[in-house]
């Protein structure tokens, strides 16, 4: 069934919005317009706009929990709503107390990260047996770090390679690149680069800070990777005890961020009225759809609030206005929402046809399929996916049993067996219907069209 819907205006002074959207308007499911567009040329309005005072504080509890590793938790359900100073303070003290080993944990973090870079951009080379820094200060003779495509190197040494002066050592080969260095004199520099450039070689800058042979700087750079990495654990290792005595007022902390701070985005949607006489903002409007039944309960609660002026319009000022659709159905029905939303929403003032859908689809899946063994298996799978997991379809397949339990009585059929019940209508691969000028036709066929 397609829900009543209301329209409201809600007005109030400029710096109440947020008190009124957490005390009342964030208990409701509103459809939100934009009061600038609805209420287009009006010269007193202006948007609402500011920046969000809670963003910095969900990067810094974020930063927090991953310490806990349960950024992505599921978030408790709050019991009242804790004051934003609250939560402000609870994430000032533990950044203080964990301060000094997350500030080790970001310098070590800092130096792994460059001794990784500098690892993956040497470890290619690692089968060169020669130190970098001679390649480096060679007088007369130049090189060239990088690449080619795998396809590509092929092609260089079939055809390129013995024309051009030039000495290539092969370093590492993966599935996709290999990886070496060319040597060749001053003078001959133009000519190969531009010969290797042609074959898609992809130059590397190796900087002269390594020492050493590849192969010596790869073994030095694991060996001080493998010091750094437990420096940070053990950093990490301190902040997460001091953290986890925090663990649940850190969840709901968040979970409160991210009320306020979706509190705080409506903003987006309101517009300011301007007072000339004053010359500044002083009030917000608010538009938007709410249920009729929600409407009623919202417009009671704010009536003595003086702050908060809730103006619902009547259906017959909103006529030439398109409400958004809600579907309610009864619980039994509400899967079938499923198929009706794959086909398109129906318009606000158009017809739910999702009992017809709920009726048709179980009433023509049990006559084709009745059994009373299997369509009882389908109920109650279907149940359980329905209630444990909230999935939709199983709603679907728990109706779609009982009709196909209910029709296996009327068959006789259990477990594709029909010689075991007695059938309270036909047996289906028996029962015919003669018809005139067609002739003698399955029943339960003649039944279904």
């Amino acid at each position: 069934m397609i829900t009543k819907m209301k329209f409201l205006t809600i007005s109030g002074p400029k710096d109440d919005i947020d008190r009124m959207v957490d005390r009342y308007l964030s208990n409701y499911e509103i459809h939100l317009e934009n009061a600038l567009t609805e209420l287009y040329g009006a010269k007193t309005l202006r948007p609402y706009t500011s920046s969000s005072p809670y963003n910095d504080y969900m990067e810094r509890i974020d930063m927090l929990l991953e310490y806990l590793e349960e950024k992505e938790a599921e978030l408790p359900e709050l019991k009242g709503k804790l004051p934003f100073e609250t939560v402000c303070h609870l994430i000032k003290q533990l950044e203080n107390d964990t301060k000094p080993y997350h500030e080790k944990v970001q310098q070590y973090t800092k130096l792994r990260n460059n001794k990784q870079d500098s690892l993956n951009l040497i470890e290619p080379f690692i089968n060169i047996d020669f130190p970098i820094e001679k390649i480096i200060h060679m007088e007369n003779i130049r090189f060239r770090f990088g690449r080619f495509t795998s396809s590509n190197y092929y092609k260089f040494k079939k055809y390129v390679y013995d024309i051009t002066p030039s000495i290539f050592t092969e370093g590492v080969q993966d599935e996709e690149y290999t990886y070496g260095v060319y040597f060749t004199p001053q003078k001959s520099l133009a000519r190969v680069d531009a010969m290797f450039t042609s074959m898609n070689w992809e130059r590397i800058f190796i900087p002269d800070e390594f020492e050493g042979k590849p192969k010596d700087i790869v073994k030095q750079l694991k060996k001080e990777l493998r010091v750094l990495e437990k420096h940070i654990s053990d950093n990490e290792r301190i902040v997460k005890k001091l953290l986890s005595p925090y663990k649940n007022a850190l969840l709901k902390a968040k979970h409160r961020l991210n009320n306020l701070n979706n509190n705080f985005n409506i903003r987006k949607y309101a517009a300011l009225t301007h007072d000339e006489f004053v010359q500044k903002e002083t009030r917000y409007l608010l538009r938007g759809w709410l249920t009729e039944e929600a409407a009623e309960q919202f417009e009671r609660e704010t009536e003595n609030d003086s702050n908060v002026i809730v103006i619902v319009e009547d259906e017959e000022d909103t006529k030439e206005l398109t409400p958004p659709t809600r579907i309610h159905n009864f619980s039994i029905f509400k899967p079938y929402e499923l198929f009706v939303k794959m086909y398109g929403m129906p318009n606000y003032r158009e017809f739910d046809p999702t009992i017809l859908v709920a009726i048709t689809y179980s009433l023509l899946f049990g006559a084709m399929f009745g059994d009373i063994g299997q369509g009882s298996l389908l109920a109650i799978g279907g149940f359980l996916l329905y209630k444990l997991k909230d999935i939709d379809l199983g709603g679907i397949v728990a109706l779609a049993g009982v009709f196909s339990t209910i029709f296996g009585v009327l068959y006789g059929s259990f477990f594709g067996f029909e010689d075991i019940i007695e059938p309270l209508w036909l047996h289906p691969m028996s029962a015919m219907t003669e018809l005139p000028f067609i002739g003698t036709i399955n029943t339960v066929f003649v039944a279904a069209v």
